[in-house]
C-alpha cells in the first residue's frame, strides 16, 4: 500500500469537508474551528510518521519492528547451564534441558545465552534494505513466568503441525507452552527443524 498517497488523499478529503462547512455556515467563530482543524492535520501527519517509522524493508519485503524488538538483544558469554540451574522450578529446569537437547540436535551447535534470559542456537546475520545489519540466533527459547517462549520462525503458519502439537499459543515468530508435557515432543522437534532450516526465507517473507 502507498501510505504517502493514502495520507495525501485523506488530508485532501478533510480539507474539502471542512471548508465546505465553513462556506455554508459563514460564521466568524469558524476561525477557531480552522485552528483546531490545522492541529488535527498535524496530529494526522505525526501518526503517519510514527507508523512509517515502525516499518523497514528487508529484501523488498516489510518487517514490523514491534515483532522483532528483541533483535536488539546481544549474545553473551554467560553460562547456559548456570542460568537454567538458577531457575527455581524443578519441572521448568527439566523442560528447559529437554528443549536444549532437541534444539541442539536440530541446529547441530551448542547453546549460547542472548541477553540475560534467552537461550539461542546457531548464528543468523540479517540485513535490512537500508543497510542496517545485526545478529540473531536461528532457533531459541526463554523460560518465562508461567510459560516457555520458543523462538521458532514460521511456526504460526505451519497449521498442519500445530494441529498435532498439543496445548500452545502461537504468535509471530514464537510459540508459547506452559510445560513440555502439554505438547508432543516429536511434533515440536519437527517445528523447530522447519524453523531452523528456513529461517532466512521466513524472516523476509520470501
Amino acid at each position: 500500500m502507498n501510505y504517502i498517497l493514502l495520507r495525501s488523499q485523506a488530508k485532501d478529503s478533510l480539507f474539502r469537508v471542512f471548508f465546505e462547512n465553513v462556506r455554508m455556515n459563514n460564521n466568524p467563530s469558524n476561525i477557531i474551528l480552522l485552528n483546531y482543524f490545522f492541529y488535527l492535520i498535524c496530529i494526522f501527519d505525526i501518526l503517519f510518521l510514527i507508523f512509517d517509522s515502525l516499518k523497514e524493508t528487508y529484501g523488498g519485503k516489510t518487517i514490523n519492528h514491534l515483532n522483532m524488538a528483541e533483535l536488539k538483544t546481544k549474545r553473551t558469554k554467560a553460562s547456559v547451564e548456570k542460568y537454567i540451574n538458577s531457575l527455581k522450578d524443578d519441572i521448568l529446569i527439566a523442560d528447559c534441558n529437554k528443549i536444549i537437547a532437541i534444539m541442539k540436535s536440530v541446529a547441530k551447535c551448542e547453546p549460547k545465552m542472548w541477553g540475560p534470559a534467552i537461550v539461542g542456537f546457531g548464528d543468523l546475520r540479517y540485513k535490512y534494505a537500508s543497510g542496517r545489519e545485526g545478529d540473531w540466533f536461528r532457533v531459541g527459547f526463554a523460560p518465562r513466568k508461567g510459560q516457555i517462549s520458543l523462538y521458532v520462525m514460521g511456526a504460526a503458519g505451519n497449521t498442519e503441525l500445530l494441529s498435532k502439537l498439543g496445548k500452545h499459543k502461537a504468535g509471530k515468530g514464537c510459540l508459547y507452552i506452559r510445560k513440555l508435557s502439554d505438547v508432543d515432543e516429536k511434533v515440536l522437534k519437527k517445528i523447530i527443524k522447519y524453523s531452523n532450516d528456513n529461517v532466512e526465507k521466513l524472516l523476509c517473507g520470501c
